[in-house]
């Protein structure tokens, strides 16, 4: 109730103060002028009348010092209460505060207890590692202990985590079926275990078949190095001698193991993999048969002199594109002006081999960008009078000639 009497009052002096300073020019007091505007309604005129009777300036002044006492009154209670408010918010403050502080103390407490029972079941366990290998080790070594197992195993800070068993730990046929998936992106190894593991299949009691010689340039050239090969061989029973000779037993061949490895063996000759990689071996072998400078004909000779003459000259040492062209195991590189266009790229690798170009615009081989991803072929054909910078050769293109049946 207070607060609207206080709010009323407040807009009422607050809508006179113009009519007050009207007033107040005309040479009247501005309590009085206020307190005549009230009792006229804010008429500035009627006040004016007002206040040239005598008896209203008495009755005024009276009425206005007990309006101004009765609001300094009001004010002083709301005082009083935003004081008892705020008083009350900070008491509650104060409490909520403890009570946290508490909580916040009883975690801390919680918290080191937990790190110091850890800390001592880490140090029980290190201690029992370090006896147990003191108690096995030489007399000689007692001073200084090797161990090979961590500080914080796995077992104890994650029981609940399993880790899968190494390869050579697993079962027979899940070597054999890994090792062969392993080994599938190498043509020449598959083909070559496919005929030995076959061979031994089909002819047990050939002691032939039961021996593998490690050194000899076949195995080197196709099965040294690839991962899972030697270790298909030794999954299937094969052991190791003297670092160079691969031996099977008669009594340790296993008819089921044989026909699972050349099983699988099979499949993976099926496999995307060994496809591509098949068709890459053979096209690399292509590309060296056409860029080998030992069997150039002399019409050879020619066709390339005559495209390398459609090629314009290299623009000065530090402006243009550098073209960087992988062509089997070789890469070539040349530089281009920005306007200079695919054609002039075309007439260049034909100067390694007259029929480069016609191959790639045909689409028999297919010219990729591998500064996009993803990896797509550039039409030759479409795009053979299209400038460098077009195509987004510039300022530099990296690229490769590849067989079209990869994509």
């Amino acid at each position: 109730m207070f607060r609207k009497l206080t709010d009323r009052l407040s807009a009422a002096i607050n809508g006179n103060d113009d009519k007050v300073a009207t007033l107040q020019q005309m040479g009247f007091d501005p309590n009085q002028a206020r307190a005549a505007l009230e009792t006229t309604g804010g008429n500035i005129d009627s006040a004016a009348e007002l206040l040239l009777s005598s008896t209203f300036q008495t009755h005024a002044t009276a009425s206005y010092r007990e309006d101004f006492s009765i609001q300094n009154a009001m004010e002083e209670s709301l005082e009083t209460e935003y004081q008892r408010i705020y008083q009350q918010a900070q008491n509650e403050s104060v409490q909520e505060n403890q009570l946290r502080s508490a909580a916040n103390s009883k975690a801390a407490q919680a918290a080191i207890k937990r790190a110091n029972d850890q800390s001592k079941k880490i140090s029980s366990s290190k201690m029992k590692r370090t006896a147990a290998i003191s108690k096995n080790a030489p007399a000689r070594n007692t001073q200084k202990i090797h161990s090979t197992q961590h500080d914080y195993p796995m077992e104890e800070n994650h029981p609940n985590v399993k880790v899968p068993p190494k390869l050579e730990n697993k079962t027979k046929e899940e070597q054999i079926i890994r090792n062969v998936d392993r080994a599938k992106s190498h043509p020449a190894a598959v083909d070559t275990l496919y005929k030995a593991l076959s061979a031994l299949k089909n002819h047990p009691d050939n002691e032939k078949f039961r021996r593998i010689d490690k050194s000899t340039q076949g195995y080197q050239r196709s099965v040294a190095n690839v991962p899972g090969a030697e270790a298909l061989l030794l999954a299937m029973n094969f052991t190791l001698y003297n670092s160079s000779i691969l031996i099977i037993d008669r009594k340790r061949i296993d008819p089921a193991l044989l026909y699972l490895g050349v099983s699988a063996l099979e499949e993976a000759k099926c496999s995307k993999e060994y496809k591509e990689a098949k068709i890459l071996i053979q096209f690399n072998e292509e590309v060296k048969k056409i860029t080998s400078p030992t069997k150039l004909s002399e019409n050879e000779a020619i066709l390339r002199d005559s495209l390398l003459s459609k090629c314009p000259n290299q623009p000065l040492e530090g402006r243009g594109a550098l073209i960087q062209i992988r062509l089997g195991d070789e890469l070539l590189k040349r530089s281009f002006d920005s306007d200079d266009v695919l054609q002039d790229v075309l007439n260049w690798l034909g100067g390694h081999g007259s029929c480069i170009p016609d191959k790639l615009v045909n689409r028999e081989w297919c010219l990729v960008d591998k500064n996009r991803y993803p990896i797509k072929p550039i039409d030759c054909e479409i795009n053979s009078n299209k400038t460098l910078q077009y195509i987004g050769f510039w300022p530099s293109g990296k690229l490769e000639i590849k067989p079209s049946p990869l994509f």
